[in-house]
């Protein structure tokens, strides 16, 4: 007749390859199972030995924090860490467990040999994880995101993406030896991972820019505060560097798996050319409907002003059903926006399907709002888009204008760029305008309308920026 551990062994071994016991001093006083082919050690062999000798050294970190965080939470969920073999660090195994108060306050852990798969359940692909710190590279992490992300709306979990900005963070990197730039690597993907939703849901976006998947309820200001302390720890002057992080409001209800991917590679990417001390990782987190919603609610306030304001789009969100649909009701609750509101298509080259994106610039010109396509002229398929999407003004891109005020036939070319678009009805906004010699090269061109630093740098107070505009510029008419 089997004891109920015996019995509880046994069931545990339908899902684990090694089974763990520890008791407060990270001591194994139990083992069983596969030890013997993973660590070339008898169960025997174990008993009265640390943990810590049979983790790889790049995950002894993350299993410390693993552990930490259990005595504060009572588990361990699912998390993929590396043991050391005789052979060096093993694959990587699923490590999960529970603080048992009732039976000592030991640790009860199970292994489970795994590894890393992609969003079609293949091995993870060379290149897409650092060997390193264990983060995903590139967009593997935009893709492990939307999968994780819907997996957690279908099974009725809270996910949560966090964007992690440590603004300096690269130059700071570069002032320390080779040794210390390997731990500061270390210790900032071994914190991200711990906090990650199966210890391998975090990646690196870009220079001091990461990105993490997480529970819902996770205490981000607490995660700035442990990378805010693993970069003090190699700075002489006890600084560090700035850590900025905020979570993404992602609604994956009613969108499936390939829209959500694509929004969130539009996130990351737009997060990771971000720069600037002006720059801050809260804003970019925001639900695109909160920009409008915010512009709503700010002219709304101002309504006695009577001042216009633009929002960006993304060509992403022209394509998002669920997104329309809750555009179009923020903007029915206020009818007399139309007057005071216009919208402006971003990232067009990101537009998958041109008449859908169209269908949705007419429903929205249709309440008698205006509709702008920007960076025009800054691709090959410029024409096409304007083919197609019936708009009301051309926003000319930066670069297009400064191409054509240079080039041999460039003025010739604007000055029919422009000729098409009042044949069409159309109207035109130069960018970029930011010399007294630009303003006149577009004037010539026949733009009617100009925005550039020449008139002013962007202020959030409409008010202080009218103020400041030198009417010199303007000559007998405004430009």
């Amino acid at each position: 007749m089997s004891t109920p551990r015996e019995k509880f062994i046994a069931f545990a071994f339908c899902w684990a390859d090694i089974l763990i016991e520890l008791d407060q001093d990270r001591k194994i006083v139990f083992a069983a199972g596969a030890t013997m082919p993973v660590l070339g050690k008898t169960v025997e062999d174990l008993i009265g030995t640390s943990l810590r000798d049979y983790i790889a050294p790049r995950d002894k970190l993350l299993v410390e924090q693993l552990l930490a965080v259990a005595a504060k939470k009572g588990r361990i969920d699912n998390t993929l860490v590396h043991l050391q073999g005789t052979k060096g660090p093993t694959p990587p195994l699923a490590f999960a467990g529970y603080l048992m108060p009732d039976l000592g306050n030991n640790f009860f852990l199970a292994l489970r040999t795994v590894a890393h798969m992609d969003e079609s359940g293949e091995l993870e692909k060379a290149g897409t994880r650092d060997t390193s710190t264990g983060l995903l590279e590139g967009n593997s992490f935009s893709d492990m995101a939307a999968q994780k992300l819907q997996d957690a709306q279908k099974g009725g979990d809270n996910a949560e993406l966090t964007l992690v900005n440590l603004p300096g963070f690269d130059d700071f990197y570069q002032n320390l030896s080779g040794e210390d730039q390997d731990i500061l690597m270390s210790t900032v993907g071994t914190t991200l991972r711990a906090n990650s939703i199966g210890g391998e849901s975090a990646g690196e976006i870009g220079e001091g820019k990461f990105g993490i998947l997480h529970e819902g309820g996770l205490d981000v200001a607490d995660l700035e505060a442990k990378l805010a302390e693993a970069t003090r720890v190699f700075d002489p002057t006890g600084k560090g560097v700035e850590v900025q992080a905020g979570t993404v409001d992602v609604d994956t209800s009613d969108i499936d798996e390939e829209d959500l991917t694509r929004g969130l590679v539009y996130t990351i990417n737009h997060f990771r050319e971000q720069s600037g001390n002006d720059f801050n990782v809260k804003d970019i987190a925001k639900n695109m409907n909160s920009l409008v919603k915010e512009a709503v609610d700010w002219l709304k306030e101002h309504k006695k002003d009577k001042v216009s304001m633009a929002v960006n789009i993304s060509g992403i969100s022209v394509d998002d059903s669920t997104y329309i649909e809750k555009l179009h009701a923020l903007l029915d609750r206020d009818p007399w926006l139309k007057d005071y509101l216009l919208f402006e298509i971003t990232e067009s080259a990101r537009v998958v399907d041109l008449h859908k994106a169209n269908a949705f610039v007419q429903s929205v010109r249709q309440k008698g709002f205006h509709v702008c396509l920007d960076d025009f002229g800054a691709g090959a398929a410029s024409f096409q888009y304007l083919s197609v999407l019936e708009v009301d003004v051309v926003k000319l891109d930066g670069s297009a204008v400064k191409n054509a005020q240079t080039a041999p036939k460039g003025r010739a070319f604007l000055r029919a760029l422009t000729t098409l678009c009042k044949t069409m009805d159309v109207e035109t906004i130069a960018e970029m305008v930011d010399s007294k010699e630009t303003l006149e090269f577009v004037r010539d061109c026949g733009v009617e309308y100009a925005q550039g630093f020449l008139f002013g740098k962007p202020d959030p107070d409409p008010w202080q920026f009218v103020t400041k505009l030198d009417r010199r510029l303007f000559g007998s008419k405004h430009s």
